[in-house]
């Protein structure tokens, strides 16, 4: 009906991990594969990578890239101790924040919405302050995308990097953070116009295999917290994280501030 939200698009894990697509030419829909909703995603594949090639080669599994497997470790544990005993870990709707032991790859003082978390299928979320530089205009072309030439491209993680798809966010004082994910060009240009959505453009996406999140928040690899009604106010740049960061206690604050290479503390 007239003055609905368009509604938010429910995206099935398994889908978005290993998205059924063929490569076409720049700017053309990707066909992608069926959702457990029904629902189609729209997905565009981007040709040529030379005007992002500071992203990482994504590889044939999902993976979050943050690497080895080591557990690193503070001699103060900033993460949530019920991350570390055999309890479900549900955090769908939450905010990862990189710890600052992640001091190279995609993830780098990354805030990553986590848009799906099951323990029995993975999860799935993407970066919110990994700008890229480039606009919409830069990668893809047509008629369809006229009205979002200028809208900005952000790294979305290290998964699928040769995909661009919408998404938009808003804040309800209801429900706190939403989001409705690899909407249509046209949902993207309607929900740009509604007050308070902010609508960006992703290059890939943050895919995580079952158990292997819980297993990098067991080893501290994460600091989780919830979104608060000012997030969408922040710059989403590389500032986001130490923004949101040096305010959850004193510790973090030390953390944040600190430079990347302790060396020069």
């Amino acid at each position: 009906m007239p003055g609905e939200d368009p509604p938010d698009v429910v995206v099935g894990l398994h889908d978005m991990r290993y998205p059924s697509t063929t490569r076409l030419a720049r700017g053309e829909l990707v066909a992608p594969a069926s959702h457990q909703d029904g629902q189609q995603p729209e997905i565009f594949s981007i040709a040529s990578l030379s005007l992002l090639s500071q992203l990482p080669a994504s590889g044939n599994l999902p993976q979050s890239a943050i690497g080895e497997r080591r557990c690193w470790r503070y001699s103060l544990d900033v993460a949530d101790d019920s991350f570390n005993s055999n309890l479900p870990i549900q955090l769908q709707g939450q905010l990862l924040l990189a710890d600052p032991s992640l001091r190279s790859g995609a993830f780098h003082r990354s805030v990553v919405l986590l848009a799906e978390h099951h323990s029995d299928e993975g999860a799935f979320g993407l970066i919110l302050n990994h700008p890229t530089g480039k606009v919409v205009g830069d990668l893809l072309h047509g008629e369809d995308f006229a009205p979002l030439r200028q809208l900005a491209v952000y790294e979305g993680g290290p998964v699928a990097p040769d995909q661009l798809t919408f998404s938009s966010l808003w804040w309800s004082k209801k429900l706190g953070l939403r989001w409705a994910l690899r909407i249509s060009a046209e949902q993207a240009v309607i929900h740009s116009q509604r007050p308070g959505r902010i609508v960006r453009a992703f290059v890939g996406y943050s895919g995580w295999s079952p158990g292997q999140l819980e297993n990098e928040l067991r080893c501290s690899s994460w600091i989780a917290t919830r979104p608060k009604p000012d997030l969408l106010g922040h710059a989403h740049d590389r500032s986001l994280w130490s923004d949101l960061l040096r305010n959850l206690s004193p510790l973090h604050r030390i953390l944040a501030e600190a430079p990347d290479d302790p060396s020069l503390n």
